[in-house]
């Protein structure tokens, strides 16, 4: 109760100047791209708010918002949870009284989404990649979403860093309102950090967990987290989410921070606890992060290179961090049919019914590598 009427307090001593109706709207996907999201933004009023949410062609409900009350945040983060949504389909949100119109595309069984991590610590480079995402949405009208590597700032405890993140991350909302979702991991300058659930609605099992599957069709992004131990209760949910996943999903995609097969430092522990099973079940493509540099493996099966059974390993991390050099780059992983540079990137993943084409783009839109996997 005492942090409840704090955290009112403090709202009321914010500006409108500061925060107005609506700032930093965002939408979150997590169990589903296609059927359900959560709609977040951050207002300077204390009470939850209405807002229309349209289906394009359909029925419109009057929703009212979830109020988090925190005190690592400025007041106050509103959220509305939305299910039972359409495939392929546009949804319209306005916040009753404003004028702003935003709205989303839920995902349809083919289009893309943009991948990548490690957005952190400079702005400048951070926003000229927002930018080259937005342009990328403008080229083509499926992508649905952006699936995130961690390490969105350098410290995840610091307010005024996450502020800055949310200014840069507006920069892929297009002119007529259309955002572009994220789906978030956290990655190791977000350890345990409360603010991370809180700006990005974690419900799946708060700081001693976030580890999930977002379904897309046929194709699972098995999303894990590095800070927590790769063995023990992670290790138990990944083999059984793979068991179950394997007969209803062409492609299994895997996403996690700190990578198994890195260009820069050392491996994680995900080598010995998750590859085994990756490879066990079929995977044939990793997202990873954390090493600032761009890496494209070759497709790796128990312990070597193997074209038939491999799996690649992409990363590592590009969305605006200072680069580092790829001191790993004459591992045996990267021989036969690899890449690996320090450059600025992310992917473009094309969903195709029976294959999946990655694009790798750079900070001026140019694509430099490409990679189909078959299912």
């Amino acid at each position: 109760m005492k942090n409840k009427i704090l955290t009112t307090f403090l709202c009321l001593l914010i500006s409108n100047s500061v925060y107005s109706s609506v700032k930093w709207p965002m939408v979150i996907f997590e169990k589903s791209m296609s059927e359900s999201a959560t709609f977040s933004f951050h207002s300077k009023k204390v009470k939850p708010l209405k807002i229309d949410f349209t289906e394009i062609g359909g029925n419109k409900n009057t929703l009212k918002t979830k109020v988090k009350d925190s005190l690592f945040v400025p007041c106050c983060v509103h959220e509305v949870e939305v299910s039972n949504l359409k495939p392929g389909s546009k949804y319209q949100i306005q916040l009753k009284g404003d004028d702003k119109v935003y709205y989303f595309l839920t995902a349809s069984e083919n289009g893309a989404v943009i991948i990548g991590g490690d957005s952190r610590s400079d702005s400048f480079m951070r926003q000229k990649i927002n930018r080259q995402m937005l342009n990328q949405i403008k080229l083509n009208k499926n992508i649905f979403a952006l699936v995130h590597g961690g390490d969105y700032i350098k410290n995840g405890f610091r307010w005024s860093q996450w502020d800055s993140w949310l200014d840069d991350y507006q920069l892929t909302t297009s002119e007529d309102g259309r955002l572009l979702p994220i789906i978030p991991i956290r990655g190791n300058h977000e350890y345990l950090s409360p603010i991370f659930n809180l700006l990005f609605s974690r419900p799946s099992g708060g700081y001693l967990k976030n580890y999930y599957t977002t379904h897309w069709g046929d194709l699972a992004f098995v999303h894990l987290n590095t800070n927590l131990s790769c063995s023990g209760n992670q290790l138990d949910w990944l083999k059984n989410e793979l068991k179950i996943l394997k007969d209803k999903n062409k492609f299994i995609i895997p996403n996690y921070h700190r990578p198994a097969f890195p260009a820069v430092k050392s491996p994680g522990d995900a080598r010995r606890y998750w590859v085994p099973e990756f490879e066990k079940f079929g995977v044939k493509l990793a997202f990873e992060s954390d090493g600032h540099v761009y890496k494209r493996t070759s497709p790796i099966f128990d312990g070597k290179v193997d074209f038939k059974k491999g799996i690649r390993y992409l990363g590592e991390g590009g969305l605006g961090v200072p680069l580092r050099n790829p001191e790993k780059q004459n591992e045996w992983y990267f021989g036969l049919d690899s890449m690996v540079d320090s450059k600025f990137h992310f992917f473009l993943l094309k969903k195709e019914n029976s294959a999946v084409n990655i694009l790798s783009i750079d900070e001026e839109g140019k694509v430099f590598d490409s990679l189909k996997i078959m299912k």
